[in-house]
């Protein structure tokens, strides 16, 4: 008698689950997908302002190793571009670190 009982109550306590419809899952896949859709705008322009940072650090450090160069040797700047040799060869390349105004 006792085990007729237990094999009821294990039968009651599994009849209350049911799983999610399909409308209920496409639901939540479609506003996921929506809010997917207008984060990927901002997460480009948080990219491209971090691309933009680190350009200018590095324009920074570049100025004040000059600085400091010059500041070492009577304020004599390094050469850009030697006698001889095209400014498409020199150590300073234009255009490498455009900053977007």
């Amino acid at each position: 008698m006792l085990s007729c009982e237990l094999a009821v109550g294990k039968r009651s306590i599994g009849a209350g689950k049911r799983g999610f419809t399909l409308i209920e899952l496409l639901v939540v896949i479609a506003i996921i997908a929506i809010l997917a859709a207008m984060l990927l705008p901002a997460l480009n322009r948080a990219k491209s302002k971090a691309q933009t940072v680190h350009c200018v650090s590095n324009l920074k450090q570049l100025q004040l190793g000059w600085q400091l160069y010059a500041g070492d040797f009577n304020d004599v700047m390094l050469p850009n571009a030697p006698l001889g040799i095209t400014t498409d060869q020199t150590w300073v390349y234009p255009g490498t670190c455009a900053v977007p105004g």
